[in-house]
């Protein structure tokens, strides 16, 4: 048995953080049917190649789930779908509430279907506060949680990342709510409506610097902190082939074992001193980077090369602990990570509406 084989899950969810949200509950044994409307979600195609109908970004966090067609914006659709928040257990929603009251969809009325359902509303700010409908997506998010004015050179261009952060985030801190209010469900039969900020969820990944003590020398900006390269013992360096490597010797023990191993006994004691930032440049640039991977395994340094996108698919470690789910050579899914690897049958990606007359029927025969 997995821990929600019990539970139901309506995903009324598209794109990015409400489908990994409904991915980690579908891993943990949950049944997540996809409410999509009569076009579908809008991730399906995004990125999908040769003539195929479902891209891979779709696939990966879609997996495992039910498709039913439902339109909300007409009478029957919406009475089936009130239906359908009756016979469930959890309502995962990224519509905006506004839009959801233009529906007649609020979330007093998805609480008068089913007064035990827990509702879980992802949204850009938050259901309240004067941001509370306005239009967003992860770099506006980020950029209200203070990330990218720390993320860039140290002539003070600022950059992004790559990574949706504040969507991960927030997706995952909803899954953690909606477990907590299940369990809290099990001890007072009461359902509950959780707010989640994807902001507020990049907010908290950003506790460090927002509330955190400053180093001394620290000030919030590109490279001006420990974190993002202010100082030589936790930085980026390129070797003399052009490799790039990652070093995270914070701790005094393992500065120590770098400089020793590295031969630079002059840098001992120099870890927090900005000004030998250049030093350690300088190093780095002295050698190729097969000599740094052979310094990192042989020593404990906390050096790591900075991987690319095939090195990131194809590297041991990952392979080791069957973090791909690999199909004709290529990695196709992304594991959860502290949950178990999945069955089969949670691997496959469901066509536009393959369950809609399964999931209706439901209805009929309650």
């Amino acid at each position: 048995m997995s821990a929600l084989d019990d539970i139901t899950v309506l995903e009324l969810a598209f794109y990015y953080p409400g489908p990994l949200c409904g991915l980690v509950l579908s891993d943990l044994g949950a049944e997540v049917i996809k409410v999509e409307a009569p076009d579908g979600d809008p991730m399906r195609h995004y990125g999908s190649r040769d003539g195929e109908p479902i891209g891979a970004n779709f696939k990966m966090f879609n997996r495992g789930k039910k498709s039913a067609v439902i339109d909300l914006k007409t009478d029957g659709g919406r009475r089936d779908f009130l239906a359908l928040v009756s016979l469930s257990d959890v309502l995962l929603q990224v519509l905006r509430p506004s839009a959801m009251e233009r529906l007649g969809l609020g979330r007093d009325r998805i609480q008068e279907a089913n007064p035990r359902i827990v509702h879980c509303l992802i949204s850009g700010y938050g259901a309240s506060g004067p941001y509370a409908d306005r239009a967003g997506h992860d770099v506006n998010y980020e950029s209200l949680a203070g990330i990218p004015g720390m993320t860039g050179a140290r002539s003070g261009e600022l950059a992004l990342s790559g990574v949706p952060l504040a969507d991960m985030t927030g997706a995952l801190l909803a899954a953690i709510s909606i477990l907590g209010a299940l369990r809290e469900r099990d001890r007072t039969s009461h359902g509950k409506f959780i707010d989640v900020s994807l902001t507020e969820g990049a907010v908290l990944a950003n506790a460090l610097q927002l509330v955190g003590v400053l180093f001394p020398g620290e000030e919030p900006g590109p490279r001006t902190m420990l974190l993002n390269g202010l100082f030589p013992t936790y930085n980026l360096y390129s070797s003399r082939d052009g490799r790039w490597f990652a070093l995270g010797a914070i701790e005094p023990k393992f500065w120590v074992e770098f400089v020793t191993a590295a031969g630079r006994e002059d840098l001992m004691g120099l870890q927090y001193d900005p000004s030998a930032v250049e030093k350690v440049r300088e190093l780095f640039a002295s050698r190729d980077g097969d000599e740094w991977e052979r310094l990192a395994r042989e020593h404990d340094v906390c050096l790591e090369p900075v991987l690319g996108r095939d090195e990131v698919l194809s590297h041991p470690q990952h392979a080791a602990r069957s973090v791909f789910e690999q199909r004709d050579g290529s990695a196709t899914h992304v594991r959860i990570t502290g949950l178990e690897k999945p069955q089969a049958d949670r691997l496959r990606t469901p066509a536009l509406g393959e369950h809609t007359d399964d999931v209706l029927a439901r209805i009929k025969t309650r």
